[in-house]
């Protein structure tokens, strides 16, 4: 169901490959939903991976974050973001979370406390992306 999300929100006119993560299955990935009435809303799986800006930092990637368009802007997604922030700070074995932002996405990420740390980068037939980190050690 949580890749039928993501190609419906994120990888429209992609390939289904492109909502399949090589690491959805492992056993370090997270994966969180915020449903209601048995409505997928909002979605993002978290990757152990490490961030190559903060080499020697415990790093969890947010990948695949989205909310669907009719419940854009209502806050649903900075709460879900928001819970993964607070979860992941009581867990002494993370230092970063990190991402790799759609530019649509920077502001509403730097809303959510994550800061900008390249330049632009282009994802090939996905767009124009920034790598944004938050400290959990803060």
């Amino acid at each position: 169901m949580l890749r039928e999300l993501r190609k419906s929100v994120l990888y429209k006119r992609l390939p289904n490959s492109y909502a399949k993560y090589k690491e959805d299955c492992d056993n370090k990935t997270l994966h969180f939903v915020l449903n209601s009435n048995d409505l997928l809303i909002s979605a993002l799986s978290l990757i152990r991976k490490p961030y190559k800006f903060k080499l020697n930092l415990n790093c969890y990637q947010i990948r695949g974050m989205l909310t669907q368009a009719k419940f854009r802007n209502i806050g649903y997604g900075s709460y879900l973001l928001k819970y993964i922030i607070d979860m992941v700070k009581k867990d002494d074995n993370i230092d970063l979370l990190w991402c790799n932002s759609r530019k649509k996405s920077v502001q509403f990420y730097e809303k959510n406390g994550f800061k900008k740390s390249s330049g632009c980068f282009s994802i090939k037939k996905i767009g124009i992306h920034y790598k944004m980190y938050f400290d959990c050690r803060i």
